[in-house]
């Protein structure tokens, strides 16, 4: 994702009404982490080992994921179902 989230994005209510991720803002050690695996994805791997820390980026990871997926479902339920009504219409007129 190359744009921040507005507070109203599913995504950003998702991650932020997670306990786990809630409990991990708390601790600087997650902002560094955070801010190594964004200047390297390489350092991800470092950090997955820290049995304080790897909860919760597999938690912001799996729940990313997870709405990511969510999102480009409905959004091609909505385009089928756009299709779909203007198939009919043009069909009925």
């Amino acid at each position: 994702m190359d744009c921040a989230l507005s507070s109203d994005h599913p995504i950003y209510k998702a991650l932020i009404s997670n306990p786990v991720i809630m409990l991990g803002l708390g601790n600087p050690r997650l902002l560094l982490a955070m801010l190594c695996i964004l200047d390297s994805t390489h350092n991800s791997n470092l950090w997955m080992q820290d049995s304080e820390i790897a909860p919760v980026i597999s938690t912001i990871i799996r729940i990313y994921q997870s709405e990511k997926h969510i999102l480009s479902v409905n959004r091609h339920y909505e385009q089928h179902v756009v299709n779909s009504t203007n198939t009919n219409a043009t069909n009925i007129s």
